[in-house]
């Protein structure tokens, strides 16, 4: 009897094990890496891709080394209760992609009209051949607040430039606005695009002010 006891002892923990080793699995064997894992949650991935954010997954993304225009800024999909329409034009802004080390990557960014820019941020590449999703996460204070948000960028890398260019900006933290009066609410998103499909290389990249809340990225108003 004793023995019968342990042997279902036994399996009971290895079927613990099994289990437990069956939802690492689950939980990071999307496509991405556990670098954008950690960042951002399947839930949320899976809400972009439902409401037109395109994800290329993979490990071998292509270069993308280079400094990019988007024009015109244009909203393709807003979350439930946005105040801002689908089609909405804001600022232009400027890319800046380098120092790419496999699926590492720096990017710097600013609003071509409006202060608003980001220099060295680290980010992580998804993707292959010449489809790439690129993902980065940053903090920030606005108007006393504090929040943490993921941007995503995906496309296509061309010798025209980046192709189909989408950018959606989540914000997956902040520390109080229960409200949602100053800031969008956390777990929502906006998704925008470049108005003409193609974002076109620039030959230039100069920083006009210092970090800044995103101008018409975050703000709910």
């Amino acid at each position: 009897m004793k023995k019968i006891l342990n042997l279902f002892a036994l399996s009971a923990i290895a079927i613990v094990v099994t289990m437990g080793s069956c939802k690492k699995k689950e939980s990071t064997d999307n496509g991405l890496s556990s670098d954008i894992n950690n960042i951002i949650s399947q839930d949320i991935i899976n809400d972009l891709q439902g409401r037109g954010m395109i994800i290329n997954k993979g490990n071998t993304p292509p270069s993308i080394s280079g400094v990019f225009l988007v024009s015109p800024f244009t909203l393709q999909n807003t979350y439930d209760g946005d105040l801002w329409t689908v089609g909405k034009v804001i600022s232009d802004y400027k890319y800046r992609f380098y120092d790419q080390s496999g699926t590492n990557i720096k990017m710097d960014y600013k609003g071509v009209a409006v202060a608003d820019n980001a220099v060295g941020m680290g980010s992580f590449l998804s993707g292959s051949d010449t489809k790439f999703t690129l993902f980065a996460q940053s903090t920030g204070n606005a108007s006393g607040i504090n929040y943490k948000n993921v941007s995503i960028i995906s496309g296509e890398f061309t010798a025209s430039g980046i192709k189909n260019f989408q950018y959606a900006f989540v914000l997956t933290q902040k520390d109080g606005d229960e409200a949602n009066a100053v800031l969008m609410p956390v777990g929502k998103s906006r998704i925008w695009r470049d108005g003409d499909g193609l974002a076109v290389p620039s030959s230039s990249f100069k920083m006009i002010s210092s970090n800044g809340v995103p101008a018409g990225l975050m703000m709910v108003k």
